[in-house]
């Protein structure tokens, strides 16, 4: 169905929203108006009294201030220093503009999962970007740190949720460091694609002129972070399965 402008900001709108509004897009029907983002200068919908300094929503995000102090006083059960500072890494990165995708998109702040899927004592703190899979902390009673194991837990369709989940680190700063060599992005083709992905994880990523922006984050990340790469992908990844059964609970 081949959409069609609205009459007053030119957004393109369905033909059935035409003859409902009479030509306008709901926006306009709704008596919002357009406004020149304040920093970029895109135009954007406010309402009739917009709140100063007017953002779209890309420029939005990148002026969010992080929630984690928030959650680590609620959360927080021990040393959660590298958390905070990882969460304070993306913060910055977000206002340099320069949070390139490298397959771990911060969940701010951390929440229960919704997924079905996900161990009980567990919190999720970052998503990959595709494919529904996330990244849990598992927690004690309700409480995480930077000891606690993270978990990668996707969609497996029939299988059992205990067979929906991998250990992809004993600790916060292991599994950083599990992607700061290719990023975490091959870490969302450990369920499906095992060999392929550690084949990803164990070298340097082979990027065109497109990736320089991720290198550049992933660069910025090992130094920052002070990560050091697995030098035994497959081997690790291994002995940590084996500890899911007492880890995990369901």
């Amino acid at each position: 169905m081949e959409k069609v402008p609205c009459i007053q900001c030119g957004n393109l709108i369905l033909p059935r929203t035409v003859e409902k509004t009479g030509g306008l897009c709901m926006p306009c029907k709704n008596g919002a108006m357009r406004c020149p983002c304040s920093r970029c200068g895109k135009l954007t919908f406010v309402s009739r009294q917009p709140i100063q300094p007017i953002l779209c929503s890309i420029c939005y995000n990148q002026e969010r201030p992080t929630e984690i102090d928030e959650f680590i006083r609620k959360h927080g059960g021990g040393d959660c220093s590298l958390l905070s500072r990882l969460y304070r890494l993306d913060e910055r990165l977000r206002r340099e503009r320069k949070d390139a995708w490298i397959g771990l998109n911060l969940m701010d702040p951390p929440e229960r999962s919704e997924s079905d899927s996900a161990p009980r004592n567990s919190i999720a703190f970052a998503e990959v970007g595709v494919d529904y899979v996330h990244f849990n902390l598992i927690s004690w009673r309700g409480r995480v740190s930077d000891d606690s194991a993270v978990v990668l837990t996707f969609s497996g369709g029939d299988e059992p949720a205990s067979e929906q989940n991998l250990l992809v680190g004993q600790s916060l700063y292991e599994f950083l460091c599990l992607g700061a060599r290719a990023g975490f992005a091959p870490l969302g083709d450990l369920p499906y694609h095992w060999d392929k992905a550690i084949e990803e994880l164990e070298n340097d990523p082979v990027l065109d002129e497109a990736g320089k922006d991720e290198r550049e984050v992933l660069r910025i990340y090992r130094e920052e972070l002070q990560l050091k790469p697995w030098p035994r992908v497959r081997e690790r990844l291994e002995e940590l399965q084996r500890l899911r059964k007492t880890l995990l609970r369901f």
